[in-house]
């Protein structure tokens, strides 16, 4: 893959991103197995996130193909985890915006990014999207089934990431390492 089709890609998921990163944490007011669902497919920021992290294991291979997507989605039960347990997470915002440039930047890098990194980065981000998820889990909801949706959606969209990005490799002979 081009250095030109990394470098769009990459903007094009950071500017998905600040176009208003609080949208996916608006509008939910059920708690839901199709709420949460709906909650990582609505937000933008969590939508980018998800499926540079499914990119990056495409692009990183071996190993990282299943283990980048296994450590978000167990990092991010573990941020729910936190946020139902009363855990005060004051920068998550911050941390998921990050989250978007810091994966699209090691996208454009993967060729340079060690596996190790992509993998710690991964799990930082994935806490703070996993805590934003079960904070903002409205009063009286299902946290199970809301939860459970998410981790569902979270899933597919780690998958897309990867399986559109191995069929783009796949279609310029290019091989990760």
């Amino acid at each position: 893959m081009s250095v030109f089709v990394r470098t769009g890609a990459a903007a094009a998921l950071l500017g998905l991103a600040t176009i208003g990163p609080a949208l996916g944490h608006e509008g939910h007011h059920h708690a839901g197995f199709a709420d949460g669902f709906l909650h990582p497919l609505t937000g933008l920021d969590h939508l980018a996130a998800m499926l540079a992290v499914g990119a990056l294991a495409a692009r990183q291979g071996g190993a990282n193909f299943w283990l980048l997507p296994a450590a978000f989605l167990a990092c991010m039960a573990g941020g729910a985890v936190l946020a139902l347990s009363g855990v005060t997470m004051p920068f998550a915002e911050a941390l998921i915006l990050g989250s978007v440039a810091a994966l699209a930047l090691a996208l454009v890098l993967s060729d340079r990014v060690p596996g190790v990194v992509a993998l710690a980065g991964s799990a930082v981000f994935a806490l703070a999207h996993g805590w934003a998820h079960a904070a903002e889990m409205p009063a009286g909801g299902t946290a199970t089934l809301y939860l459970s949706g998410a981790l569902l959606a979270t899933g597919l969209l780690l998958s897309i990431g990867a399986c559109v990005t191995s069929l783009l490799l796949a279609a310029t002979r290019f091989r990760p390492r």
